[in-house]
């Protein structure tokens, strides 16, 4: 493939196949592997690189924003339901959720898709003991974690 010239005065180059009719590359375009001087160009003038026009910048994405009101209700048997609100705005890979039983260290249980915002834990022997908190990530890194929520007993219905 050749790099022609379509603008030398502002360095635009193209992408080209090379002519069938023989004529020298020096004299068409930029080979791309040999680094030939571009047309237009002196050989003496200040090294560039051939696509010095193009600029690529990646912002990193800023970490989403902490989920919040995260409640736990013990459902009755060894089920406990896990709600919460996302923060608008913010863009969620996933979701990681941590327990810990009566107060030793928090351990990772669940990594749901983005945007969850329930989840049911089952076959607990003691719901009551467990406590969870939730955080958001992305490519930017992970949120703060939500507020610790105790397992609750439902609600009794009257």
């Amino acid at each position: 493939m050749v790099l022609r010239a379509s603008n030398p005065r502002r360095r635009v180059w193209r992408v080209v196949p090379p002519d069938p009719d023989g004529v020298d590359e020096g004299e068409r375009g930029l080979l791309a592997s040999t680094g030939a001087t571009p047309p237009g160009r002196k050989a003496t003038d200040s090294p560039q690189g051939v696509f010095d026009h193009v600029m690529i910048e990646r912002k990193p994405s800023a970490p989403p924003a902490a989920p919040v009101a995260l409640a736990a209700t013990a459902l009755g048997g060894r089920v406990v339901r896990l709600e919460w609100k996302n923060a608008s705005g913010t863009s969620q890979s996933g979701v990681k959720i941590e327990a810990s039983l009566d107060g030793a260290p928090f351990y990772e249980i669940a990594d749901l898709a983005a945007n969850a915002s329930r989840f049911e834990n089952t076959g607990i022997e003691r719901p009551a003991a467990l406590r969870y908190r939730i955080r958001a990530y992305n490519t930017g890194g992970y949120s703060a974690y939500s507020n610790v929520a105790p397992s609750a007993p439902a609600p009794q219905a009257k």
